[in-house]
């Protein structure tokens, strides 16, 4: 009655409740189950004891069987799944998820139909939002091609946390096959055989997932750490029942998954402070040429707005830190939610308090002042409107209520320097120290001089409005209301200014053309 469990029945046996119960692939017969136990009992009672291990070493077998034959099952999958062209596995987000699982050949269509959906829903599900958020995100650095043994794919991670998840269910279900037949006084050494060879199976793919995204981390390569947030998770939800199965165990192996957690949360909690430290170190070779928004400040908010996905991972690994949590204050098992809100308020404004400065930095290396004005103006709109059109203004403003307010004074600021600065020229052609005085107009006395230098001005107007037209065409402004509201204050600023000046020389015989 020992048979290694498919990795479909597995499968389906993950995505069904009280699964423990329910699934017969690896329960016994109720009267061998009745007959076992009078065994054991006769067993035990003349002392012969020896037959545990005798259990224990054919349960370890299967146990280990079935677990290896998933992630044979697993890696088959991947192949398969592989782009023709390029031999890589497709990842959740992509088109081709939609058929990944189906099978060909003959057998069961209907139980492989099913568990082609509910894997899919499952499996895709962890990683979808992470995968499609992280495509061609890079933060400034070239990507370079790496060895496949140097990355994790999202379908190796995938396939980790269906591991960890069947190891728990086989485990429970190991559990109830021991009541009866394996004495009290017992179980837990038992139990620990039967589960020594598949756990270091388990752990073994889950400390080369780690050493490897800690190596990507190492690389500038941000979007592992939106591969971390999910197996934290998993390894969270999954912790209490491997510590309720081992309980009282001596070589306990939810032990060895705790110190497996917190290797990925160490890993997580790298690569969050590596990151704000990137933005500090921002090259300015990628300033673009026309002002618009940098690329920095649309990764930095994409990564941010996908961490609220995962508050309470990101809590679990700042409330660590004691950059977010002086003194140790809060206890990691007892936060609320509005802590949890906090400790990623706190990181969401150090992360832009950088990116402030490293964008003021970055627009220093613009030679004119209109573009550097426009620059900042640019990123600061793009910034406000991405808080205010998500989560984050609201976990911002946990530690920052004035944050909304602070970023619509920066762009009055910026408005206030783009337009001083794309219009002082003009206005010193117009009102410089060689004016005309009113008197000397009024009287309509102008020597030659004062009608050369009113013809100079009005000439000079005209040069630097083409020059500033020429200019302008080169700067970008992508928000439409940002530019009405531009053009405009253009308008508000200069008309009244030019007004001033037309009207003073309007009625001037300056010219034979006037």
């Amino acid at each position: 009655h020992s048979k290694v469990l498919p990795a479909v029945a597995i499968l389906e046996m993950i995505e069904e409740e009280n699964s423990t119960q329910q699934n017969s692939s690896m329960s016994m017969p109720e009267h061998v189950q009745g007959d076992l136990k009078k065994l054991a009992e006769w067993l035990m009672y003349h002392n012969f004891d020896s037959y545990m291990n005798v259990y224990a070493s054919i349960r370890s077998n299967i146990l280990l069987r079935s677990i290896q034959g998933l992630k044979d099952y697993q890696k088959a999958n991947s192949l398969t799944m592989a782009s023709p062209s390029t031999g890589t596995v497709p990842s959740p987000g992509s088109p081709v998820l939609r058929s990944k699982f189906r099978h060909s050949g003959a057998g069961e269509p209907g139980k492989k139909s099913r568990f082609s959906y509910a894997l899919e829903k499952r499996a895709s599900k962890m990683f979808q939002k992470a995968t499609a958020a992280v495509e061609n995100y890079s933060m400034g650095y070239s990507r370079k091609m790496e060895s496949k043994e140097d990355t994790v794919s999202d379908r190796e991670s995938e396939n980790f946390l269906i591991l960890a998840t069947a190891m728990l269910k086989l485990m429970q279900i190991e559990s109830q096959l021991m009541l009866g037949v394996i004495p009290m006084a017992h179980r837990l050494k038992i139990f620990e055989i039967i589960s020594r060879d598949s756990f270091e199976l388990l752990f073994a793919d889950g400390d080369s997932i780690s050493a490897r995204i800690k190596r990507s981390i190492g690389r500038h390569e941000y979007s592992a750490i939106l591969t971390i947030f999910p197996i934290i998770r998993c390894l969270q939800t999954l912790q209490p029942n491997f510590d309720e199965i081992f309980n009282g165990s001596v070589n306990n192996k939810a032990t060895k998954l705790t110190v497996l957690f917190k290797t990925f949360q160490s890993n997580g909690m790298k690569a969050l402070e590596n990151f704000i430290e990137n933005i500090r170190n921002e090259q300015t070779s990628a300033l673009p040429k026309d002002g618009t928004v940098h690329e920095l400040t649309s990764n930095v908010l994409m990564f941010l707005e996908n961490l609220t996905e995962y508050t309470d991972i990101v809590a679990s690994i700042l409330v660590q830190d004691t950059n977010y949590n002086q003194n140790q204050l809060v206890a990691q098992k007892h936060m609320d939610e509005n802590t949890k809100r906090g400790l990623l308020g706190s990181y969401i404004r150090r992360v832009l308090q950088q990116l402030n400065l490293t964008l003021v930095t970055c627009s220093d290396f613009y030679y004119e002042h209109s573009i550097k004005a426009i620059f900042r103006l640019n990123n600061a709109c793009y910034i406000l409107k991405c808080l205010q059109g998500s989560i984050l203004l609201d976990l911002l403003k946990t530690k920052e209520p004035d944050c909304q307010q602070n970023y619509i004074e920066m762009m009055e600021d910026q408005k206030k320097a783009y337009l001083i600065s794309t219009w002082k020229k003009i206005e010193d052609k117009l009102f410089g120290a060689d004016d005309i005085p009113v008197a000397v107009l009024q009287a309509g006395k102008l020597r030659d001089r004062d009608r050369q230098i009113i013809k100079d001005k009005f000439s000079a107007f005209n040069r630097e409005m083409d020059e500033i037209g020429r200019l302008q065409q080169t700067y970008a402004v992508p928000d439409s209301e940002l530019r009405t509201t531009l053009r405009r204050a253009s308008q508000k600023y200069i008309g009244p200014k030019y007004r001033e000046f037309y009207d003073k020389y309007a009625n001037v015989q300056f010219t034979k053309n006037a």
